[in-house]
């Protein structure tokens, strides 16, 4: 059965997109997104530390661990956004396939490997304006962003000679691109449009990630991750589509930003705490399309997240009640804003973003095939001060586990 579900999951994995919907697209390769399943969503973070058989670590190189089970996971999400700017407001909504991973025992040295594929960032924005020109001709403006980054990532762990250590390696592909449109129409005038210039962003690069999940004795462990800031290729193609013209394009090297985190679990009676922390470095990282703009800039954004897990008595003959797993989480976050000019150009402002939301989810265990549903809804509020967005987040995921790999003695 669970191979069955693995096909389906790689078949709707081959044909839905692999960036959301959303209106805050400001950064320089699209609005980042928190990477979690939807357990760690639940909680409010990612889980660093949190040793559990049932759950696939797409954050923690080294959670890719759980004996002698193949494990398989989707999640999906849907949002809702009330965005105002400048006291101009709109209302959005989105839905998105945001990961998949499969993890698996390779019955060597208790050595386990992952596979995963998720999003990092999404954009979709667009931001209009009508105004009248020197010559007293109206004029409308528009500027419309679509795309984004994804991971795709080959995963090894293994315990160290340390019995209470276990170490993972990772070796990601960070792959994607964006485009923006920007659009000059006189409606007095012919052609539509006077100007319409596209610019596409397209980036690859690799980038490793090295994982530590250290268990201090059973009711405390710890996580650590860290991935260097390694350069990566960025090409830009701008196409002027009002005189059918292509203007030559611009192939150069980027650098992706390194990250560091932490993560603490720690068991009290029937309930896990659990603390995420995270620091990226973008000082290496160009932050506008054409020109650096460093007003505004936060070279190190941070990132805290807090939660509680209520775990499930694995008793599948219970009640249904009494085998979900409860979760809560609060987190808070940092991240950058642009502020558009509606120019083929591009130049813009770059200003520090906060986010705060609160975050709850439960985990259900389901009887056919070793099977979960983790369903979280998160809600909050981020901005700059001029810019606003008051959003809920609804995910769900679906994930089984199954004794893959190993044949039946008889």
């Amino acid at each position: 059965m669970m191979r069955h579900l693995l096909l389906a999951g790689l078949g709707l994995a081959a044909t839905l997109p692999l960036h959301a919907a959303g209106p805050l697209t400001r950064t320089p390769w699209g609005e980042p997104l928190w990477p979690a399943t939807t357990a760690d969503a639940g909680r409010g973070g990612t889980g660093l530390a949190l040793l559990d058989s049932t759950r696939l670590g797409v954050v923690n190189p080294a959670a890719q661990h759980a004996g002698r089970l193949t494990r398989f996971q989707m999640d999906f999400s849907a949002a809702r956004s009330h965005v105002s700017e400048d006291g101009l407001g709109q209302d959005f909504s989105s839905g998105s396939f945001d990961s998949w991973a499969l993890a698996f025992p390779l019955g060597w040295k208790d050595m386990h490997a992952g596979l995963s594929l998720l999003s990092l960032s999404q954009a979709d924005y667009l931001v209009t304006r009508s105004g009248v020109d020197s010559q007293a001709r109206s004029y409308l403006e528009s500027l419309r962003g679509k795309g984004g980054l994804s991971r795709a990532a080959l995963t090894l762990s293994a315990t160290s000679p340390m019995p209470s250590l276990r170490v993972g390696v990772e070796a990601g592909l960070v792959f994607g691109s964006l485009l923006e449109e920007w659009k000059l129409f006189y409606p007095a005038s012919a052609p539509p449009y006077d100007s319409w210039v596209d610019t596409r962003h397209s980036l690859l690069g690799l980038q490793p990630r090295l994982g530590l999940q250290w268990q201090a004795n059973p009711a405390l462990s710890a996580g650590l991750v860290w991935a260097p800031s390694t350069a990566a290729d960025l090409t830009v193609d701008r196409e002027n589509r009002g005189n059918d013209q292509d203007q030559e394009s611009a192939i150069r090297s980027a650098h992706l930003p390194g990250d560091l985190a932490l993560g603490l679990a720690w068991r009290k009676g029937t309930a896990t705490w659990l603390l995420d922390a995270r620091v990226q470095d973008w000082s290496r990282v160009p932050m506008g399309s054409t020109v650096l703009e460093e007003d505004g800039r936060v070279d190190h954004p941070k990132g805290v997240a807090l939660g509680v897990d209520l775990p499930a008595s694995r008793d599948f003959n219970a009640s249904w009640y009494r085998r979900t797993t409860w979760r809560a989480g609060l987190r808070w976050q940092e991240w950058y804003a642009r502020r558009l000019t509606l120019r083929p150009d591009n130049s813009a402002q770059w200003n520090t973003v906060e986010s705060l939301s609160l975050s709850l989810g439960a985990g259900i265990p389901l009887k056919a095939f070793g099977s979960w549903l983790d369903v979280a809804v998160e809600g909050g509020r981020s901005g700059d001060g001029s810019l606003d967005d008051q959003f809920v987040k609804l995910r769900m995921g679906l994930g089984a586990r199954d004794l893959w790999f190993v044949r039946p003695r008889y």
